[in-house]
């Protein structure tokens, strides 16, 4: 929900924005994002980072024809700007800066959910990468599955912590995922809070305190989704 979105900077009077996304992969989400927040936002940077080549490549292509189709303007070139980049490198100058807010719609389905609970056409026509963390062990040794589900979250919090995210916002997978990362949230004691957005976060109507020990609601209609 872009509308949410605050721009929590001032430059000269005007508001200053700077989004980092991370596991970009085709470029939806920096996109939809400039088109809703150009309008009131005077300066904004939106970086996408994602491991795959090809994805980075579709991800200009994508940004090339809004262009192209008069969608955005020239000029948004030099406000969305797409990387190839390792989320679990150490080493990466994104991750040396100062963004304003950090997004990601990472891998977050375990191999026994990828097997059990995706259609037939995820299986066969997306791309495992962008759905299954890999297993970080030795094929040898064994991982839990929700742990190889939630690999992606304590780095993801952990670069949104680095870089001094006010606001970070990440998909997950449904309420015991959803309550999994809240908890990683709430163990790292450095944000305010944490929020559920559902399937339809703009319903405000249904807005409900939902835990006031970690001071977290649900927002929306649905299944929690972010």
């Amino acid at each position: 929900n872009a509308s949410r979105l605050p721009a929590v900077h001032q430059n000269g009077g005007g508001p200053r924005l700077r989004i980092l996304d991370l596991c970009t992969g085709t470029g939806c989400i920096p996109l939809l994002l400039h088109a809703l927040l150009s309008p009131h936002v005077r300066d904004l940077t939106i970086v996408g980072l994602d491991i795959s080549t090809k994805a980075v490549s579709l991800a200009k292509k994508n940004l090339d024809w809004n262009i192209h189709e008069g969608h955005l303007q020239s000029a948004v070139k030099e406000q969305i700007i797409f990387v190839q980049g390792d989320v679990f490198s150490e080493s990466s100058p994104i991750f040396e800066g100062h963004w304003d807010i950090v997004i990601s719609n990472p891998p977050y389905i375990s191999p026994q959910g990828f097997n059990r609970d995706t259609s037939r056409s995820v299986r066969n026509y997306e791309p495992k990468l962008a759905l299954v963390p890999p297993a970080q062990v030795p094929p040898e040794q064994s991982v839990l599955d929700d742990v190889q589900g939630d690999l992606f979250y304590p780095r993801l919090l952990k670069i949104a912590s680095q870089v001094n995210a006010k606001l970070v916002l990440m998909e997950v997978d449904g309420t015991c995922q959803a309550l999994r990362v809240k908890q990683m949230i709430h163990d790292m004691q450095i944000w305010d809070g944490c929020e559920f957005w559902m399937d339809e976060p703009s319903n405000r109507n249904s807005t409900k305190k939902f835990d006031s020990e970690h001071k977290t609601r649900l927002v929306g209609l649905g299944s929690e989704r972010s």
